[in-house]
């Protein structure tokens, strides 16, 4: 993963305005979820993560010439083939996120 590219710090500073500007967005996407029954004991848990999850996601884009990561963009995939993102499985805490195994639900 590189690291940030220099000349980028002062876009970092715009942060939360371009997370705020996507928000509305995100929540008109996460209201369309539609949940299983098993799934719905954890509504408010999922729905709030899979939101975080999205701003992140459009952050990473949002920023894209400032840095090669795209872990959270990536799994936007996943959400679009009505699977949930449950976690990662690495053999050693250095091979994520380069050697991960996404466990999705």
């Amino acid at each position: 993963m590189d690291a940030v590219r220099f000349g980028c710090e002062e876009r970092f500073a715009k942060w939360n305005e371009i997370a705020a500007a996507n928000l509305k967005s995100i929540e008109s996407i996460v209201s369309t979820i539609s949940l299983s029954p098993e799934m719905r004991a954890h509504e408010n848990f999922i729905l709030e993560h899979t939101k975080s999850l999205l701003i992140s996601a459009a952050l990473e884009l949002a920023y894209s010439d400032c840095s090669d990561f795209r872990l959270l963009s990536q799994l936007v995939s996943v959400y679009e083939r009505g699977h949930f993102p449950c976690g990662f499985e690495v053999e050693r805490p250095e091979d994520f996120p380069k050697n991960a195994s996404l466990i999705i639900f």
